[in-house]
């Protein structure tokens, strides 16, 4: 067999990881954007602009992304959120006991409830 014939017999093998690599990317996405969550409370709604978690910016749907390696599909999110949304967890305050909002969502907050 040629060498152009082995190649396109081998590229023709990987296409439908391909496919079924991009089809459980875009599941992965649609769950993210129309999943039964619980809604998110009146103070994150208002904060958020929107009651549905995860879809704030669609920076952790974008991150979605795969990889094909001789053996499997690997499918990940770099996204620094990720991995609590995804195994769950706690996250803790590390000063002062206290959690302070990202200044961009404390000052749309403001905006919204005291017209600042």
């Amino acid at each position: 067999m040629s060498f152009l014939a082995e190649l396109e017999r081998q590229l023709s093998d990987i296409e439908p990881l391909h496919r079924a690599a991009e089809h459980a990317v875009s599941m992965i996405q649609n769950k993210i954007h129309q999943g039964k969550f619980t809604p998110n409370s009146s103070l994150t709604a208002k904060v958020k602009k929107g009651s549905s978690p995860l879809s704030d910016t669609g920076d952790l749907k974008s991150s979605i992304h795969y990889r094909l390696t001789s053996e499997s599909i690997i499918i990940s999110s770099d996204h620094p959120g990720a991995a609590i949304h995804h195994f769950g967890g706690e996250i803790k305050a590390k000063k002062n006991g206290y959690l302070s909002l990202h200044q961009v969502i404390r000052a749309r907050f403001l905006e919204d409830t005291a017209g600042v």
